[in-house]
């Protein structure tokens, strides 16, 4: 994992907001909406962040 990040993406014309976690890897980003991850992707962004600085 090399970058976590937390927005909103705008899908197609209707203007439909997805609130997604964006986790960068080496082969890519995965994307991650709130209906997959099963809770906020902003506060899982924070958890993870939090967990990758106690790691050092």
């Amino acid at each position: 994992m090399t970058g976590v990040r937390c927005g909103t993406l705008n899908h197609g014309r209707r203007l439909v907001h997805v609130h997604a976690l964006e986790i960068e890897t080496i082969d890519g980003p995965v994307l991650l909406s709130r209906w997959q991850l099963g809770a906020d992707p902003e506060r899982v962004a924070a958890v993870i962040e939090e967990y990758r600085a106690h790691l050092g």
